[in-house]
């Protein structure tokens, strides 16, 4: 009102005076305290609350109920109890239960300065007020542990709250450089040519609405804007693999063209995508394709404000060389002058191979590899993502959310770098219809999103699940025949899993099967990927004698020569969650084992494309027979199970299976026992068992005798191959009667069948 009197009353200057001193006094933050050199200011949330409980007025101790209530009058806390997914009414109830108390100015004020000097800040804001209370007043702290709020989260939200303010205020201050520089000018479009060749076969993404997140990329989309806007000569080369972040950075450029905010040079440029597979499509020779390249770049000189965006150069410069031309002379001459502009991208194998070799590209072209953010940068990063997403969805992100996009995204996702990633999947939880307060995107949406999305089981385990875990090795019993150790150790990593106490830069679990063939070992793996991970194929198995050698190395984890993905990377993209099992381990190459000794300790591997792969998500299980005459021999003679693994364990040692390093990544290593006469009588119970279950859906009933079973055990045993012919005995001989009996008709739907003797000693 009184700045409106001012200008009513003709006071022109004194209105700016007015202005200027509220600006300089509220908005902008001065300095309140010293301590020895170092001066601190309060901003303007905080004030507000200064002012309100006459803080700065002499050396009283603090009201603590004022204070809270003044926070709470404030309005600033109360958007970061939102983005806490709470409820500023909560905080006003507690005020008013709060039965009040002091606090020591003196002794808050040092608390004050200590925590900006813990952030490297000089400036007092709500972050760090609220941080002081948490620890100085224990009634605070045990309101907001009642709701699941700890210090770090409380600090973290309310630094978010004070950025997103601080933005909004800075676009107040219109006159400071900053603006001034970027304010776009008038009519600087006019004097441009038209494009109609270049129009047919490009895209203008200077005018497409597609949001770009520019805290993503923020720093190489300046650094573009600068080398560009400094040199019209200037060209740049992306290199970065898919889904790290070129489009990002492109996007984020013509944002800024399009919002007016890029530097005056580069004002009413157009950034035009060439649509490459257009200009193939309409061109099959040399002849045609080198034509309308020279018309195209012919029209963007003449234009004069074009910036050319070519993705994939590494695989253009192949195309037109596979048509007999040379793409980089061809656009030389363009490139090397001043009235056209370039951003190209390539991957990093495409650009080592080819790109970086030729002496042209790097004359026309400056190099920005684009590398992975630095991971205390993500946090701050996704929180101006979750701003632009809200303002173009409906939903809203909390503070802890966000910590769980981070995490989830990092670790589960398994395409792209961080923190795309998690800019990805925050765009799809915006839009995905999962909220568990109306419009509020809680740390349990992205839990249930992420399980939907990947099948890796997040957040408290449901009844069925708790069962499953608690009851493991029973269910696993009903498939496997002894082997209680290998079933006791997999359900104990299981359920530290589920409860979150396993080391998570670590696969879920590790172990070495070591027994004769025959005895359960592959049995185990998928019996436990169709109980817990909910199907056979969720466990892949490698076959380890293929990978031999050098050549077994590359066709693991890839080859940069060929540019071939290996088939454990290609694996692990397309099932980032379940089992995988490793048999025969030892025949492996030793660059193999010696890759296993990092993919135990770490839980990932770097392919030949220099990616991390992570295998964080599975269950690992080798297979091997060494030592299996040991073991059959010391079992045999009555030796304790605990006698036999040491033994063995020696025994592969000396026999340079297996280094004693690799031997000691393993979680376990797990002794299989030979099948004895009682066990071979399980497991034939259990393989007819599945027949029948295999008739019943055509409902026919067969009845096991025992005669049956006694004679399939017997038939399907052998002292080399163990239990594993028992399968092939059953199908060649028992099936084989009943599928007869079926085509004969002697066998219908709705009979029940039993062998006779004669058919059982026939077998």
């Amino acid at each position: 009102m009184l700045y409106a009197f001012l200008l009513i009353s003709g006071s022109v200057l004194s209105a700016l005076l007015f202005a200027e001193f509220f600006y300089t006094s509220s908005l902008k933050p001065n300095i309140v305290f010293i301590k020895e050199d170092l001066a601190f200011k309060i901003n303007f949330d905080v004030a507000y609350i200064f002012y309100s409980t006459g803080f700065l007025l002499g050396f009283s101790d603090i009201d603590v109920k004022k204070f809270h209530r003044a926070i709470f009058d404030g309005g600033v806390f109360n958007f970061v109890l939102l983005r806490l997914g709470a409820s500023p009414d909560d905080y006003s109830d507690f005020i008013s239960r709060s039965g009040g108390g002091t606090l020591g100015k003196v002794d808050f004020i040092e608390a004050l300065m200590a925590s900006c000097l813990e952030s490297d800040k000089n400036i007092i804001g709500i972050s760090e007020i609220v941080g002081v209370l948490y620890e100085k007043d224990k009634t605070f702290e045990k309101f907001l542990f009642d709701l699941k709020i700890n210090k770090k989260d409380l600090i973290g939200a309310a630094s978010w709250v004070s950025n997103i303010l601080g933005t909004q205020r800075a676009e107040l201050f219109v006159w400071e450089k900053g603006h001034l520089s970027r304010i776009p000018g008038m009519a600087k479009d006019l004097g441009f040519g038209y494009t109609f060749e270049l129009d047919k076969y490009s895209v203008d993404i200077t005018g497409r609405s597609a949001p770009a997140h520019l805290g993503t990329r923020r720093k190489e989309i300046f650094a573009i804007e600068d080398a560009l806007s400094k040199s019209g000569k200037a060209n740049i080369l992306l290199v970065a693999d898919e889904g790290s972040g070129k489009h990002t950075v492109i996007e984020g450029v013509a944002k800024m063209i399009r919002e007016g905010k890029i530097a005056p040079s580069m004002e009413h440029k157009r950034m035009v995508l060439l649509d490459i597979a257009s200009i193939a499509a309409s061109t099959k020779s040399k002849g045609n394709f080198e034509g309308l390249i020279i018309k195209i770049m012919n029209e963007a000189v003449s234009a004069g404000n074009i910036i050319l965006v070519m993705e994939d150069l590494n695989y253009l410069v192949k195309s037109a060389y596979e048509l007999g031309s040379d793409f980089i002379s061809l656009i030389e001459p363009y490139l090397a002058g001043a009235r056209i502009q370039a951003i190209a991208t390539s991957d990093q194998i495409g650009f080592h191979k080819s790109l970086s070799r030729s002496g042209k590209v790097t004359k026309l072209f400056e190099t920005v590899e684009l590398e992975e953010v630095a991971e205390e940068k993500n946090l701050l990063i996704i929180e101006e993502v979750a701003e632009d997403i809200e303002r173009t969805s409906d939903k809203m992100f909390t503070y802890q959310a966000l910590k769980k996009v981070l995490e989830v995204a990092d670790r589960y996702v398994v395409e792209g770098v961080m923190p795309e990633k998690a800019v990805n999947l925050l765009d799809e939880l915006a839009y995905s219809g999962l909220s568990g307060e109306g419009k509020m995107i809680l740390v349990g949406d992205v839990e249930t999103f992420i399980t939907r999305k990947t099948n890796i089981p997040l957040g408290a385990a449901e009844e069925e699940e708790k069962d499953l875990l608690l009851n493991l090795e029973k269910y696993l019993h009903e498939r496997i025949v002894a082997q209680e150790e290998a079933i006791r150790v997999i359900s104990e990593s299981l359920r530290r899993t589920r409860a979150g106490l396993r080391d998570k830069n670590k696969p879920i679990g590790s172990f070495l099967f070591l027994g004769p063939t025959g005895v359960g070992k592959t049995e185990t793996a998928k019996a436990l990927a169709d109980l817990y991970f909910k199907g056979e194929e969720a466990m892949v198995r490698f076959d380890m004698s293929e990978f031999q050698g050098e050549e077994g190395f590359k066709k693991l984890i890839g080859s940069f020569e060929t540019g071939e993905p290996g088939i454990l990377s290609t694996k692990v993209r397309e099932r980032p969650y379940g089992i995988f099992l490793f048999d025969e381990l030892e025949k492996s190459s030793k660059e193999i084992l010696n890759l296993f000794l990092q993919i135990l300790d770490e839980g990932f591997f770097t392919d030949f494309s220099g990616k991390r792969i992570s295998l964080r998500e599975t269950l690992i299980i080798a297979t091997s027979n060494a030592g299996s005459n040991i073991i059959w021999d010391m079992l045999k003679s009555g030796s304790d199970i605990s006698q036999v693994r040491e033994k063995v364990i020696d025994a592969v040692r000396q026999e340079g299976k297996f280094s004693p390093e690799l031997l000691n990544r393993f979680d376990a290593v797990v002794i299989y026992k030979s099948l004895g006469p009682a066990e071979l009588v399980k497991v034939a119970t259990l393989m007819l068992g599945e027949f029948v279950g295999k008739l019943k859906k055509q409902d026919i009933t067969l009845e096991i005798t025992e005669a049956l079973i006694n004679k399939v055990a017997k038939i399907g045993y052998n002292p080399v191959m163990g239990a594993r012919p028992m399968r092939r005995a059953i199908a060649d001989k028992v099936e084989g009667i009943i599928a007869k009996k079926i085509l004969k008709g002697d066998l219908k739907r709705g009979d029940v069948f039993k062998f006779t003797d004669e058919e059982v000693n026939n077998l």
